[in-house]
């Protein structure tokens, strides 16, 4: 699979096939299993739960840090634009 390729693949909403609702479902669907997730572990292991805050506060903080030390890459046509 070249690069290109595997570009295009990581592209949600600037496919032809991507749908904003069924886009919005999935982070719904998403989002409730995790609030459900969280609720449970804080009630049946409430001594795990400070680490699975802690562990999605570091991967917000880590995203952030890599968003802004990763070098600036030119913006490409995709292979659907440049024709």
């Amino acid at each position: 699979m070249n690069e290109a390729h595997r570009e295009e693949r990581l592209q949600v909403r600037g496919g032809p096939r991507a749908h904003t609702r069924i886009v919005l479902i999935a982070l719904a669907a998403t989002a409730t299993v995790l609030v459900f997730f969280a609720v449970a572990t804080l009630r049946n292991a409430p001594e795990a739960f400070p680490a699975i805050v802690a562990i999605a506060v570091l991967a917000v903080v880590l995203d952030l840090v890599w968003e802004r030390i990763r070098p600036e890459q030119p913006a490409e046509a995709s292979p659907a634009q440049s024709t």
